[in-house]
């Protein structure tokens, strides 16, 4: 069961409490520049919909404690804010588990903040803000800038905007990059697949793993601050002081490589296929 609620964000705040298992959805006001999202644990899933006549975020109830959990909207003309909570009577070890849809009809700027969970981010045009501290972040053919830290977990997928990503311990691995990016894993590992030869500072580190980087075929890189303290160093990409791209970081344990790209036909798949070892 879905309660469609048609007041606008920019009324009092409305907090509803106890759903089982019901979903509530609202829709953003036309034109509304940024849409917050707050729980404790959950799977949010942010798209963009070319054909949407409206922004709508939806959230729905997964495991919510004995003591219920609460659901409130809020916001003003600037940003749109929804959050679920634990009751103020709630025992402290309770979660408030909650999946969350939000169809996107524009660019609108979306920040999601979780302790745990899964957030999986889709065709968006605007920037998306995750903070995360245990989970994953999942990237598909998304346009605008992405900026994430998470504490724990891993991220992933196809992005061709900017941005800025950062884990504490786990790995980052992103390909279709078009536009340079600042990627840092302190335990773990950064992986960055280049569709196009970014223009400015690419930054890949990494305390204790590796790191590769690919760059198109042909593409020249300024690497003098693309190293490794106690790592092995290689690479296929010629080195230019004035090059396009400057790369920084490196690993400080482990291993650093810049790869080439490397395109040609797949007679079976009938397809271009993109290899970077």
């Amino acid at each position: 069961m879905t309660l469609s609620l048609l007041l606008s964000f920019s009324a009092p705040a409305l907090a509803l409490e106890g759903l089982a298992k019901e979903s509530v959805s609202r829709s953003l006001p036309v034109g509304m520049p940024a849409l917050e999202i707050a729980g404790d644990k959950g799977h949010v899933t942010v798209v963009y919909d070319p054909n949407a006549t409206e922004s709508r975020v939806t959230a729905t109830p997964v495991r919510w404690g004995q003591s219920g959990c609460k659901l409130d909207f809020s916001g003003d003309n600037t940003v749109a804010r929804a959050r679920v909570m634990p009751n103020q009577d709630a025992n402290s070890f309770e979660r408030c588990e909650t999946d969350w849809s939000v169809v996107l009809a524009g660019d609108t700027m979306v920040d999601v903040q979780l302790k745990t969970g899964k957030v999986e981010v889709r065709d968006t045009l605007g920037r998306v803000d995750v903070e995360l501290r245990r989970g994953q972040l999942l990237l598909s053919n998304t346009q605008g800038r992405v900026d994430a830290s998470l504490g724990r977990g891993k991220v992933k997928g196809s992005h061709h905007g900017d941005g800025a990503l950062a884990v504490g311990v786990g790995r980052i691995k992103l390909e279709g990059l078009e536009h340079a990016v600042s990627a840092r894993s302190e335990v773990g590992g950064v992986k960055l697949i280049f569709a196009e030869t970014p223009s400015g500072t690419v930054l890949a580190h990494t305390g204790i793993g590796r790191v590769r980087t690919a760059l198109p075929y042909g593409a020249t890189a300024d690497l003098r601050d693309f190293d490794g303290r106690l790592a092995r160093f290689r690479t296929e990409v010629p080195h230019r002081n004035a090059a396009q791209v400057r790369l920084k970081g490196g690993a400080r344990l482990g291993s650093t490589r810049v790869q080439t790209v490397v395109e040609h036909e797949d007679p079976d798949a009938g397809v271009a296929v993109v290899d970077a070892p």
